[in-house]
């Protein structure tokens, strides 16, 4: 018998959306505005560069607020949402971190079973947080530029002084290509999890549910 259970909440599937939506503009954007194929003939009447720009920052905005949102319902979330079911806190998640591994290197035929997330999809979110968190400090570093007072220059300006222009904008630019492989990485293990659990783990960010064994237990 299956039964089915409420693994994400409201809040963490609409942001993963909102997430996954701003990416897919933040990226093109972006790469234009780092490198603006389009000739300058073709664009002067159209004030091109300046709404790829203002493209750019207001899906910025959408991503880092989500960002925020995701981060206080690691405190408040349920069981697999909570920063404990992410986090190899535990000896037990620790164990599990190293099994996972072990699993992908091919090293373990079976693969563990985890109604949420496994403690290597949690170690890698994390990191993921810690990725925007340095995307969205060196995006906004770079908004500030043109302002030389005010509470941009006073937050995000000291990063410009300190580094330079350059070096903040080569870490923007290359984190970019660090969340193009993250992404193409996450929709192939997503879609892994889904044939391999058949849990309806591809769903499960759409409805919030997963439908399991009742006798499975998680290690």
């Amino acid at each position: 018998m299956l039964k089915r259970v409420k693994v994400w909440q409201g809040p963490v599937r609409i942001f993963h959306w909102v997430h996954a939506a701003a990416l897919f503009v933040l990226v093109p954007t972006g790469l234009y505005i780092g490198y603006p194929f389009v000739s300058a003939a073709a664009v002067h009447q159209t004030y091109l560069m300046g709404w790829v720009r203002f493209t750019h920052s207001i899906a910025a905005f959408f991503f880092f607020f989500g960002f925020l949102v995701r981060g206080y319902w690691f405190f408040i979330g349920n069981e697999f949402e909570h920063w404990r079911s992410w986090a190899p806190a535990s000896r037990r998640r620790r164990h599990g971190l190293k099994e996972m591994v072990l699993y992908y290197l091919f090293l373990r035929k079976k693969r563990p079973y985890y109604i949420g997330l496994n403690p290597l999809a949690g170690l890698i979110y994390l990191c993921l947080g810690v990725m925007i968190f340095i995307q969205a400090a060196t995006g906004f570093a770079l908004y500030s530029l043109p302002y030389r007072a005010g509470p941009w220059h006073a937050a995000f300006g000291w990063m410009i002084s300190t580094f330079g222009a350059q070096p903040v904008r080569l870490v923007h630019h290359s984190m970019t290509w660090l969340f193009v492989a993250y992404l193409i990485i996450h929709i192939y293990l997503v879609v892994l999890d889904d044939i391999e659990e058949g849990t309806g783990d591809l769903l499960s960010i759409v409805s919030g549910d997963k439908y399991v064994q009742v006798d499975d237990q998680e290690p």
